[in-house]
Order: structure tokens, then C-alpha cells, then sequence
């Protein structure tokens, strides 16, 4: 029997920490703050890896799903993932220039092939009426109106569709990406065009790049993934956030046989 199941992860733009999104069992919440802490049991543990050198690390990524051997959710890298933009709403020119540089990233870091195959009228998290359904990853903006979601201090929402076989014996089996969808939140906090240091545009499309690819959040103040973003970041993934993503890329190999 296959299942489908659908993984969504908001992130929150604040001053300073004085309220969070509410979460539920399968999606994670972030916000970006000057200086401040987290609980990070709001957040949820990590997912405790099961190789000897994965555990050494395992305060450092989180994945946003597992099956009931602890595998994570990944893509299939035999492959390719095909992604569009919809540059309805954004909020400058060079908004798809830092997209499309934040997939390279994520696409070294994976070794995933990830595949641009334009723009697009589909708008991410809304029913589609006659567009183009042919993505593998969607990218757009939005805000309250468009999406209820991100109202308040939500920034970007972000997830993944799952499929998965269920044996004779009911032990859920390996779980395939099959779509994922990011949200950017036009009417959000104002953040430099780039992927310079500190507060860009570029932390926030990574950290929801690293969701779509099943990374969950870091315990470690200076990963991407890391439930606030910081101003710690460094124009790329670092550490945890590599490590992490190793486990969900290409070196893990294909799935041996087809979840869709």
C-alpha cells in the first residue's frame, strides 16, 4: 500500500523574540532575531542517526521525516528534480538571480540534479486552475492575503510530499520526495539581496531550500539550519547543515524500485 503524506515548515521574522509559529508533530518553526535564545524542545529533538559517526553529530541536523527505521525522507537522485519560479510578488529583480544561486548550493551540497525549467503562474500552497503542474519544486512569494499562513511574522513556508510503502506486516518502508513547495512572504522583514553575511535574502532561501531537500532544524547557532537565523550566516550551508544533507543526497543511492 502507498501513502502520501505532505511535511510543511514556517519561519518567523521578528526584532527580538517575544512570540513564535505554532507547531505541530511534522513541521518546525524559525525565526530570525538581533540576539536572543530558543527552547529547543519547542522545536523537537533530532532524529538520532544510527551509525556511530552520525550520532558524534546528531545535535547538529534533524530531518523533517523518518520511516520506522529512522531513514529519512529524501529524493530520488537517480532523478532529476525539476523546479520553477513564480516571480509574481517578489520584491526585486535579482530575487530569481539569488533563487537560482541557492539552489546551486543546495545542489553541490546534495549532489542531487536539480533542474530549472522556467517561471511559472502557479503559486505555491494554492489549488492550481488550468497552470502548469509539471514541477518538481515550486518557488513563488506570497503573503496573507494569498496564504493565511503567513500572517503575523511568518516569513516563508516551506515542505515536502511524501510517499512511502506500507509491508504485509505494517512497518512503514522508505519514504520518496515527490514534490516540494517554498513560500516567500512578500510583506516580511526586509533583508539584503544576496547571499552576503549576516541577514539576506539568501539564509532565509536556504534554510527553506534545506527543508524542501527533508532537512528538519540544527542545535547549532551557526548552521543554516539553525531555528534563528542569526546573522551568523556565511554565504553558505555550514557544517551540520552539510553533514545533514550529505545523508539526504546522491551518495545514498536510488530507491530500488519506484514510490509513485
Amino acid at each position: 500500500m502507498s501513502i502520501t503524506r505532505t511535511v510543511m515548515a514556517a519561519l518567523t521574522v521578528l526584532a527580538a523574540l517575544t512570540s513564535q509559529a505554532p507547531l505541530d508533530a511534522a513541521s518546525h518553526g524559525t525565526v530570525v532575531v538581533a540576539s536572543s535564545s530558543v527552547d529547543l524542545a519547542r522545536y523537537g529533538s533530532p532524529a538520532v542517526p544510527r551509525t556511530a559517526s552520525a550520532r558524534r553529530a546528531a545535535t547538529r541536523y534533524s530531518f523533517l521525516n523518518t520511516d520506522d527505521l529512522g531513514r529519512p525522507a529524501r529524493w530520488n537522485p537517480c532523478k532529476p528534480i525539476t523546479w520553477r519560479y513564480n516571480p509574481a510578488r517578489q520584491r526585486g529583480a535579482s530575487d530569481l538571480r539569488d533563487v537560482r544561486a541557492s539552489v546551486a548550493r543546495l545542489a553541490a551540497a546534495t549532489g542531487l540534479r536539480y533542474v530549472y525549467a522556467g517561471t511559472t503562474s502557479d503559486q505555491p500552497y494554492r489549488p492550481q486552475k488550468g497552470n502548469s503542474t509539471d514541477e518538481d519544486l515550486l518557488i513563488g512569494w506570497g503573503n496573507q492575503a494569498t496564504l493565511p499562513d503567513l500572517a503575523g511574522s511568518v516569513a516563508g513556508y516551506g515542505g515536502t510530499t511524501t510517499r512511502y510503502q506500507i509491508s504485509a506486516d505494517g512497518v512503514r518502508g522508505p519514504q520518496e520526495i515527490v514534490s516540494a513547495q517554498l513560500v516567500l512572504d512578500h510583506d516580511g522583514a526586509a533583508l539584503a539581496p544576496g547571499l552576503g553575511h549576516g541577514y539576506s535574502l539568501g539564509a532565509l532561501v536556504l534554510h527553506e531550500l534545506g527543508h524542501t531537500a527533508g532537512l528538519g532544524h540544527s542545535a547549532f547557532a551557526g548552521d543554516v539550519m539553525y531555528p534563528n537565523v542569526n546573522g551568523a550566516f556565511t554565504g553558505g550551508y555550514a557544517a551540520g547543515d552539510l553533514a545533514g544533507l550529505r545523508l539526504l543526497g546522491a551518495t545514498n543511492g536510488c530507491f530500488a524500485s519506484p514510490l509513485r
